[in-house]
């Protein structure tokens, strides 16, 4: 079921800022306009005599909807807008209208609106948003049974929505939902749904419309909704004249997702951003490139593909890893000396987590090099390449002054200073929770905003500081004899990166999940607790997975059907202190939790697979041939079944044609 809309009394600018604008959260703001003269004076003869009687262009619909790009029945009807107030103030209407705030605005770039500046009056900023942010004021009027088709605001805007006469009953779908909307795919009507009439839907047409919004209330007069942009929205007018006041702005953090990327792509600067990405000088591919890690999400968050199906349990218990305390000199040579690769299990049936100790002559700051040795020390790089790499995890525990000249490349790993050395050119990943639970991601990219999320408890993770410790990073992968695949093959490759993670004592843990990175995690400052968990259903692992419920098809090319969810509460825990450092390979469970505020320094590598390297280079081949740039068009829905297998063979047929040469065509490295 649908829940109701959150409504919060009067909150702050910093409250509502916090919670719902970076949060990208729907809320009904309750107390704001009650002072406001508009909410007591605009009736039909008060609104007709402070307006100018002029010419407007008027939507109609007999069946409610608007727009209808289904039926092709709304239409235009120029009358004046005296006019148009006794015609949706009447009691019995033959047929539906609206004004929307596009047409009648009260403010925009230009000012206010000549016909409209004694309403103007009436009205007070919002104290939840800067006047000076507000890009346009719009009024609504429409008369009772009037629906907006399902859509999102095309222009990526934040939308405050005053009710001031009648109320509404309001749809939102999360963004998230995108794939299950049936959006247009023409420009100017990207931002619509094909299922325009949500309460009466075609199951035999959208079987995959969900059965139910994300949020739905009944907006009432008075009252204020926050319409986050990129939120699917329809709204039902109820009252018997309906009018409303819209204040849109820009956020100042875009929050990128499939849906945002689209509305991109989709925009009238798409054209042009698609083709910089296929252009030949070399000052238009560098700046297609730089398009393509804006839109593509390179520098936002990754697109996670999850089952909503509920997880199998397995009947067998799982092997869990363990962590002994700091071991004896023996234990660490004969840990050392080990060489077969199977997980060891105690007798418990637990799995042993490799531990060693760094001995006193490694501690001292002349050791501080960067390279694999500083990380495994005093474990040989033979054993490491051997025994660890890509296959188990370890800890090394030592003294943190064998990281001196890190530390000092690093503004004394002083939090504030390093993210004022790289604000603005990289953007800082936020990790959050709401009340009732649910995780958030998000992307900011000032410390303004970045810091007063992580003192209330939000985790901060920031990749890519090579101005901070590149030389490490370079010397790693030197040692590793990894080099990654380049960005002309597959821009979305993710590569390595050096980061960092600061968490909160008691904030928002990282849930049980598997990474496509081999990753080295070396602690700075405070404790964290890991817990660790072999994988023993997927291999190969190229992509993320998490263990929690959401919208998707499962885990892609790792097993059929829904990975088996593991008694994670039987695994044991490694706790790393300042000079810890974590070798944790790709496909490995983990939740981390921070039991103090905490500070640790991150190396990524990736997995890379065949699959990453041809599917761009297949997608850039078929670009060439006329049959693969024709416009698919709405009919693909209809007949799906059918085109599918049609286009299969096509593929099948055309694809003998590709030869070994198409996967480093120079025109797009």
């Amino acid at each position: 079921m649908a829940q109701d809309i959150p409504r919060v009394h009067c909150p702050s600018l910093s409250h509502f800022h916090l919670n719902f604008v970076l949060t990208n959260r729907p809320v009904v703001l309750t107390g704001m306009v009650d002072q406001w003269p508009a909410m007591e004076k605009w009736d039909q003869d008060y609104v007709k005599d402070k307006t100018q009687d002029f010419i407007v262009s008027l939507k109609t619909s007999p069946n409610g909807l608007f727009p209808s790009w289904s039926q092709q029945v709304e239409e235009r009807r120029d009358m004046t807008f005296h006019q148009f107030l006794d015609t949706i103030y009447s009691d019995s209407p033959k047929e539906f209208h609206m004004l929307s705030g596009d047409q009648t605005h009260l403010l925009d770039k230009s000012g206010i609106n000549p016909h409209f500046k004694k309403l103007w009056a009436d009205i007070e900023p919002l104290p939840v948003v800067p006047m000076e942010r507000i890009n346009s004021v719009g009024l609504w009027f429409s008369n009772k049974g009037a629906k907006s088709s399902l859509h999102y605001d095309g222009c990526g805007s934040d939308n405050l929505n005053v009710q001031v006469r009648g109320q509404k009953k309001v749809h939102l779908y999360a963004p998230d939902l995108m794939e299950r909307m049936y959006l247009m795919q023409t420009q100017g009507r990207h931002n619509f749904s094909h299922v325009e009439d949500i309460e009466n839907v075609d199951r035999s047409r959208f079987p995959d419309f969900p059965e139910h919004p994300t949020f739905e209330t009944t907006l009432k007069q008075g009252e204020v909704l926050f319409i986050p942009s990129f939120w699917f929205h329809s709204l039902t007018h109820e009252g018997p004249m309906n009018l409303n006041v819209n204040f849109w702005w820009a956020p100042k953090t875009l929050i990128l997702n499939d849906l945002s990327i689209r509305s991109v792509l989709m925009s009238e600067r798409g054209p042009r951003i698609l083709k910089s990405l296929f252009a030949t000088r070399e000052e238009d591919k560098k700046q297609g490139r730089f398009l393509w890690d804006y839109v593509s999400g390179i520098a936002g968050s990754p697109t996670e593909t999850e089952d909503s199906e509920k997880n199998t349990v397995k009947d067998e218990k799982p092997e869990v890893i363990i962590t002994k305390p700091t071991p004896k000199e023996e234990e660490v040579a004969e840990a050392s000396e080990k060489k077969s690769t199977q997980i060891e299990v105690d007798s418990s049936g637990c799995e042993v987590l490799a531990s060693f100790s760094v001995p006193e002559e490694y501690s001292r700051a002349d050791y501080s090099r960067p390279g694999l040795q500083s990380l495994i020390s005093p474990m040989s790089p033979e054993t490491f390449f051997s025994e660890f790499w890509t296959k188990k995890p370890f800890v090394v525990h030592g003294s943190l002054d064998r990281f001196a000249n890190l530390r000092k490349s690093m503004k004394d790993w002083d939090l504030v200073r390093m993210l004022k050395h790289v604000e603005g050119k990289v953007p800082f990943q936020m990790w959050g929770s709401t009340t009732d639970g649910r995780p958030i991601h998000m992307n900011v990219d000032s410390l303004r905003q970045a810091l007063p999320l992580y003192d209330s408890g939000w985790t901060l993770y920031v990749q890519h500081l090579f101005q901070l410790g590149g030389p490490w990073l370079d010397a790693l992968l030197a040692d590793l004899k990894y080099k990654p695949l380049p960005r002309g093959y597959n821009p979305r490759v993710p590569q390595p990166t050096f980061g960092l993670f600061a968490s909160r004592k008691d904030g928002t843990p990282t849930d049980w999940h598997f990474d496509a990175i081999d990753n080295f995690t070396l602690q700075i400052r405070g404790t964290k607790t890991w817990s660790i968990l072999s994988n023993k259903e997927v291999s190969n692992v190229c992509t993320n997975y998490q263990n929690r419920p959401l919208s998707g098809k499962g885990f892609p090319g790792a097993i059929p059907g829904t990975l088996p969810k593991n008694d994670f509460s039987a695994a044991a825990t490694v706790k790393l202190v300042p000079g810890s450092v974590l070798f944790n390979p790709a496909g490995s469970w983990h939740a981390v939790k921070a039991s103090e505020d905490s500070l640790s320094i991150t190396f990524t590598m990736p997995r890379q697979c065949w699959a990453q390297l041809m599917g761009p280079s297949i997608e850039r081949f078929l670009y060439f041939q006329d049959f693969w740039r024709e416009e698919c068009g709405s009919d693909f829905l209809e007949n799906k079944e059918h085109l599918a297998q049609v286009l299969a063979e096509r593929l099948q047929e055309d694809l003998k044609e590709f030869k070994g040469s198409d996967l480093i065509a120079e025109p797009f490295l």
